[in-house]
């Protein structure tokens, strides 16, 4: 087995607080629950951080309310935050773990993988997905979602993200940070929404929903998104990653100024699609 990766840097939960991630996968988890029938008793969360999926999971699906669930997460900081949020509650258990290598036997009825996917290797996701299918119960429900896929940007906002990658170049020139060559992180090697289904299947998952949901994103949530150390990367590889991700963020600002949309209030977005899969483990598996 090849060695096993190091932890990423625990930096985007501070997003993760903001109204619209909250909305956006409120509504995810509503749309699961149709999917939903009877009692869930066991349940995996993958890549918790701070636990908002498993929490926002029980106000929103019924089912989920009584189940015993297993949080995962590679960050130890991460699962300290995440049992300061969720309590000292009884079903709800904590492993410190990669979704790839799962110490974990099983069966769980449901598996959710909220806004982390994107994180890992291509290779790595199909070792996850299959790690996954090994865990689940026949029939078995996984759920994952992401806003870092080729499809993200909606048409007509391009223009907002190469001004925001152009504005903070200038600042890091300005500022004589030198740019080393390296190669892009994983996060913006982008997956289409076709590849992920044909991970999901190639895992032995069969897809039962697939969809893409458009959220405004502001201010507040752009600044926390730049300053999420694998976007920043990403967006400015090379870079210094802690000066990128700083730089960045306040390029944004005076981009959103300039280039976002006025909601009714007059306040500026620009908005962002998030990719939902939903897939079941077939019965006969």
């Amino acid at each position: 087995m090849d060695a096993k990766p190091a932890a990423r840097p625990f930096s985007f939960e501070p997003f993760a607080e903001t109204a619209e991630y909250l909305a956006v996968n409120r509504a995810a988890l509503s749309n699961l629950a149709r999917y939903i029938s009877g009692t869930v008793r066991r349940m995996l969360d993958l890549a918790t951080g701070v636990g908002t999926m498993v929490q926002l999971g029980r106000e929103q699906i019924p089912a989920l309310r009584e189940a015993v669930v297993v949080c995962v997460d590679a960050s130890r900081e991460a699962i300290v935050a995440g049992r300061r949020r969720l309590g000292a509650e009884p079903n709800v258990h904590w492993v410190e773990a990669f979704a790839q290598y799962l110490p974990l036997k099983g069966p769980f009825e449901l598996t959710t993988f909220g806004n982390g996917i994107h994180n890992l290797s291509h290779e790595d996701k199909l070792s996850a997905l299959k790690e996954v299918y090994r865990v689940s119960g026949p029939g078995g429900l996984l759920f994952f979602n992401s806003a870092f896929y080729e499809g993200t940007v909606v048409e007509g906002t391009e223009a907002f993200y190469r001004a925001k990658i152009l504005r903070a170049v200038a600042e890091l020139k300005q500022l004589g940070v030198p740019r080393a060559k390296e190669g892009r992180a994983e996060a913006r090697n982008w997956l289409k929404p076709k590849e992920y289904a044909e991970l999901v299947r190639a895992a032995g998952f069969e897809i039962v929903y697939l969809g893409q949901r458009e959220v405004r994103v502001y201010r507040e949530g752009w600044q926390l998104i730049c300053e999420y150390a694998d976007y920043a990367a990403g967006a400015l590889h090379g870079y210094p990653v802690d000066i990128a991700a700083k730089v960045l963020s306040r390029a944004v600002v005076s981009v959103l100024d300039e280039l976002g949309i006025p909601d009714e209030q007059g306040q500026r977005y620009i908005p962002r699609r998030w990719l939902e899969v939903i897939a079941r483990k077939p019965l006969t598996a």
